[in-house]
């Protein structure tokens, strides 16, 4: 058998007339304690239904603003060409798509989510409206955005930039140096080895040859590898000098 709850608190009876009062002022601060634990469990919870109700009432806002945008109080501006016309279904959706596509070029902040589009559409169908024109699109853009009733692009991150370091002043300090015990490597003239650059006999190519190849080339193959002009007899040869 389970104990109620007045069961379950201490039984101990003071005696003396201090016990009974310290004995008091211990069951004030305990149930003092035992009420700031309830407030501090019970917080979150009062913070979350409040939460709930901001945000119920944030929507029926929205809501009430969004059926005072579509209903029938605003007079939409109708483009004076468009009064009174009559156009085929056929005609009327051409004629509709081609300015909706001129109004989105002309106004390149609409941003056209479906949640737009349907909130555009709905400006004018719920008043009987059916043929539209880039100006009345435009000016009901303008009305509805004014109202909040748009959705809008996320912001683009802004970039950082990276700090400039600060120019290093140069002093006597922060100069580089060389570590201790170096020497500086002198300087050497190289001789050459007699090889030079010329084409090859067999494939044509350019390649080096050694001085040892070089000995053994003829006269005509050494003309020929390294391409040396070989002197002809014309009658320019002929003329005075």
């Amino acid at each position: 058998m389970a104990l109620s709850e007045d069961e379950m608190k201490p039984t101990y009876k003071p005696q003396s007339s201090r016990e009974r009062e310290d004995y008091k002022k211990f069951l004030e601060e305990d149930e003092k304690q035992q009420a700031e634990l309830s407030e501090r469990i019970a917080a979150p919870m009062k913070l979350k239904a409040l939460e709930q109700e901001m945000n119920q009432n944030t929507r029926k806002l929205q809501q009430a603003k969004r059926q005072q945008a579509l209903g029938y109080e605003e007079q939409p501006h109708v483009s004076p060409e468009l009064v009174g016309i009559t156009m085929s279904i056929e005609e009327a959706n051409a004629f509709n798509g081609r300015e909706a596509q001129a109004f989105m070029r002309e106004n390149p902040e609409y941003y056209p989510t479906e949640e737009n589009k349907s909130v555009l559409l709905g400006y004018f169908t719920n008043r009987g409206i059916n043929i539209v024109d880039r100006k009345m699109l435009k000016s009901a853009f303008i009305s509805l955005r004014r109202d909040g009733l748009f959705e809008e692009p996320a912001p683009a991150p802004v970039p950082i930039s990276k700090p400039v370091p600060e120019p290093v002043q140069e002093s006597f300090d922060n100069i580089p140096r060389l570590p201790l015990g170096h020497q500086q490597p002198i300087a050497y003239m190289r001789e050459p080895d007699g090889s030079q650059e010329g084409r090859d006999l067999v494939t044509g190519e350019r390649r080096r040859y050694s001085s040892y190849e070089i000995e053994l080339l003829s006269a005509e193959d050494y003309r020929r590898a390294f391409n040396v002009p070989t002197p002809t007899l014309s009658k320019g040869s002929f003329l005075k000098r």
